[in-house]
């Protein structure tokens, strides 16, 4: 988490007029690998998550190469990968389903669990320590938490472009069940927000273990 990432010319670009946390290539600027989760768990931030891709996989073609190993080999048949950040859309030939979205969330709850750690938070401050410069606030997206529409969530990642809308994975843990839900390509946040409250709420109403049959 401390190893460091120095922030190159492209991740500053790639930000410009999306959400960001104004990593400053002109002051060469240094963030750690926790900084950029953070950031991109927070924040949504696309340079600190270009350059975290770029500092994983050599450059951005490199990382994106991985990111579709890796769908394959979780089985996301009707998932393929462009850039890492998301600025892609659909037209450029980068997609994914619901159904595949709850496969790799799930991926990540079970063998990387601390990243609810950071998808829990609705606000923090960004401290761009290796230049200096002033504190750049983060604040959440997702409505679920920030603005208390299902007490039980603690994550996980919101997604919007002008073509395909707003998306999102969210999740959490209601009577001991972990529950995910994705909505995909919908209007607007607040009906994205009401949305997947619904659906975890039906999860939880509707759904329960049941033991079928013992060992042997």
């Amino acid at each position: 988490l401390e190893t460091e990432i120095p922030v190159n010319k492209n991740a500053q670009d790639i930000s410009v007029g999306r959400e960001r946390v104004y990593l400053d290539y002109g002051k060469k600027e240094v963030i750690t690998v926790k900084q950029a989760i953070e950031a991109i768990c927070n924040a949504n931030a696309f340079d600190a998550a270009y350059a975290l891709a770029e500092k994983i996989g050599m450059n951005e073609s490199g990382f994106v190469a991985m990111m579709n190993d890796k769908a394959k080999e979780l089985g996301l048949v009707n998932t393929n990968y462009v850039d890492s950040t998301g600025v892609a859309k659909m037209s450029d030939g980068q997609y994914s389903t619901a159904n595949d979205i709850v496969m790799l969330s799930y991926y990540l709850i079970k063998n990387y669990p601390d990243v609810l750690t950071y998808t829990n938070v609705t606000m923090g401050y960004f401290e761009h320590t290796s230049t200096g410069q002033g504190k750049t606030e983060m604040i959440s997206s997702n409505d679920l938490i920030r603005r208390g529409f299902y007490d039980a969530c603690d994550g996980l990642i919101t997604g919007y472009t002008d073509e395909d809308g707003y998306s999102q994975s969210a999740t959490a843990t209601v009577d001991g069940k972990r529950e995910i839900a994705v909505v995909l390509g919908v209007s607007d946040q607040s009906y994205r927000a009401a949305e997947l409250r619904y659906l975890m709420e039906y999860a939880n109403e509707n759904f329960e273990y049941v033991l079928l049959d013992s060992a042997g």
